[in-house]
């Protein structure tokens, strides 16, 4: 069985965001025959979505409503998590 790697993308990140990472990955993902989780905000990546050719691209997209911002530890955002309500 010739199951196709699955890569999960942090698209938000990077200096220019969703609009420099969501076309690598889908580029990455038709050259090495991935499939790929865009994960971030759903309306934004699919904004970057419609200026692609998608076809014979493996993707999904992961909603993401949380954001570790770059002076936040993870591991403090974690456990900050843990102790709040489920949305």
């Amino acid at each position: 069985m010739n199951e196709r790697p699955i890569i999960a993308v942090d698209a938000m990140g990077g200096d220019f965001g969703p609009s420099v990472v969501v076309p690598g990955a889908i580029e990455a993902a038709r050259l090495y025959d991935l499939h790929v989780q865009l994960v971030g905000d759903t309306p934004k990546l699919e904004a970057e979505l419609e200026k692609l050719d998608l076809n014979d691209v493996h993707f999904d997209i992961v909603q993401a409503d949380d954001v570790v911002h770059m002076n936040e530890s993870p591991r403090t955002f974690c456990a900050a998590k843990k102790t709040r309500p489920s949305r």
